[in-house]
């Protein structure tokens, strides 16, 4: 996204058009959670809930003290798609190759590799 940006600030002719900058794939929310907990090592089990007990769960913990994880309004705003129209340009028109997640986010979320790599110098260097 950040190219994206990039390349509508030097290209005039970007101004007033909307893009939208979405990868090859579309995946639910479940998928989502289910890839980031095996890439970064933290699989954990998905318990489905009936819309009204999530909202109930987002009621209670919109009162505790801090930012809410969840709220009544994010469980509404799950149940509306969150995807591409394909009506409108994408990233190939400002000349951005599309990414599968699967060939990036392992990366930064796990293993030896990536971001999860500094963890074990931050922790050596007093700073984990």
């Amino acid at each position: 996204m950040a190219s994206a940006i990039v390349r509508c600030l030097d290209r005039p002719d970007t101004i007033g058009q909307t893009y939208e900058l979405v990868g090859p794939k579309a995946y639910t929310l479940s998928e989502l959670v289910r890839l980031a907990g095996r890439w970064s090592g933290n699989e954990r089990p998905q318990i489905p809930l009936p819309e009204f007990a999530g909202r109930v769960q987002a009621m209670f913990m919109e009162l505790l003290p801090g930012t809410p994880l969840m709220s009544r309004d994010n469980v509404d705003s799950m149940r509306v798609p969150n995807v591409a129209t394909g009506k409108l340009p994408g990233l190939e028109a400002l000349g951005i190759t599309t990414t599968a997640l699967e060939a990036v986010a392992p990366g930064y979320l796990g293993g030896e590799c990536g971001r999860a790599r500094l963890e074990r110098w931050r922790a050596r260097a007093g700073r984990g």
